[in-house]
């Protein structure tokens, strides 16, 4: 299980911290796509991360960016994960066009 706990909530922007609570096993789904754009920062414990066929495993004080639309795999090494992300998320439904496609063109 994964659990978000927002930190603020702006129009255009949410920030918040993921982590996994309590003693429950978590089970990485084998596929997941992100919803929107967000940069986030690993600030505890460790996992991979596996996009269009690379692999990465990061740790803290790595950052990952994410795309609306992007597909990606998790994978953790501990059945109760111990990985703490915080994450900036940019809400492309609340602006223009023309703003989705600057921060499209700054994250490649």
């Amino acid at each position: 299980m994964i659990r978000y706990t927002p930190l603020l909530d702006l129009t255009e922007f949410f920030f918040g911290r993921f982590d996994h609570p309590g003693e429950e096993h978590h089970h990485d789904p084998k596929l997941e796509v992100t919803s929107e754009y967000s940069v986030s920062r690993v600030e505890k414990g460790k996992f991979s991360l596996e996009i269009e066929g690379g692999l990465w495993e990061l740790g803290p004080g790595h950052y990952f960016l994410n795309c609306a639309g992007m597909e990606y795999r998790c994978r953790h090494f501990e059945l109760v994960p111990t990985d703490v992300c915080v994450s900036i998320n940019y809400v492309a439904s609340a602006n223009s066009p023309e703003q989705t496609d600057r921060f499209e063109r700054a994250a490649r």
